[in-house]
């Protein structure tokens, strides 16, 4: 499936007119390895289906073969008249997409923390530059205590889960973790105290803890145990992408709206994620399938 997508979504960024060689080597690597699916799933079927239903597993089959070709011909001949032909065919490898609901898994794995991360990128300025604490007082505060309480945190939250459902774990940590996020806007109103900046510190860590191990425990619970290393390397590095998505624009959002407005907004950005878990069910995550 992976050199599938791969082979499909190349076809885009090659001239037919200029690179025909490259188009002929990838269109061939297209229909080799696309046989090994067909010939698995032909013994599949047979192997699966009674004799009495064969003939209705035909019909599902021919269907679903029918709709990939509306797909890959009709509906990708549509896309072309309004995206480059390199969207499409990236499209048209993205329908490849390996199980159920994998797309909305892979943006929850990416929005689950994002006003968390957000948060986190200017925290450091906002303490040091607008509060005006010292690198030493953030530094003993921040590295000490605040570790302390984000262990603290991944531990109840353990404890917890042992009691609750992932789906409730995450649900109930996320909005803590979101919410724990307007507590930096205490600082407005306390100034360069050090017990306000330790409850911050701390709280703000102890339901990052919350949501990490939630987080943590959905990630091996999407992996199929005979590829752990490899899909639990793939999902945990997708939480790389929020830094890269919330990098830049954190600092020119603090200049335009304030303080106070960007710890809402990345409180605010807890939510998709949150409404993604409605469809929790629809991933079946539980049994790690």
């Amino acid at each position: 499936q992976m050199t599938l997508i791969i082979s499909i979504a190349l076809l885009g960024f090659f001239n037919p007119a200029s690179q025909p060689l490259m188009i002929a080597l990838l269109a061939g690597s297209v229909a080799f390895i696309s046989a090994s699916p067909d010939i698995v799933l032909d013994a599949y079927s047979t192997e699966y289906l009674a004799p009495e239903e064969r003939g209705a597993g035909a019909g599902v089959w021919i269907m679903g073969y029918r709709i990939a070709i509306l797909t890959s011909g009709a509906v990708a001949l549509i896309l072309s008249d309004h995206l480059s032909w390199q969207t499409v065919y990236i499209i048209m490898g993205g329908v490849m997409t390996r199980r159920p609901g994998a797309i909305e898994i892979l943006l929850f794995v990416v929005l689950y923390k994002i006003g968390d991360v957000a948060a986190s990128q200017m925290t450091t300025p906002y303490i040091l530059k607008h509060i005006g604490f010292s690198r030493t007082e953030l530094g003993t505060i921040f590295k000490g205590f605040g570790m302390a309480a984000a262990i603290a945190g991944s531990l109840m939250g353990g404890a917890l889960m042992t009691r609750w459902s992932l789906k409730r774990s995450l649900f109930i940590f996320g909005v803590l973790q979101g919410i724990s996020i307007m507590v930096f806007v205490l600082l407005e109103f306390t100034g360069r105290q050090i017990w306000a900046l330790s409850l911050v510190i701390g709280v703000e860590n102890f339901c990052g803890g919350l949501g990490t191990a939630a987080y943590t425990a959905l990630l091996m619970s999407l992996c199929n145990t005979r590829f752990t290393a490899t899909q639990y390397a793939l999902l945990s590095s997708l939480m790389a992408v929020s830094r890269y998505i919330t990098g830049a624009p954190t600092g020119y959002l603090v200049e335009a709206f304030g303080w106070i407005p960007f710890f809402t907004i990345c409180t605010l950005l807890a939510l998709p994620g949150l409404f993604l878990l409605v469809r929790y069910d629809h991933w079946a995550v539980e049994d790690g399938r």
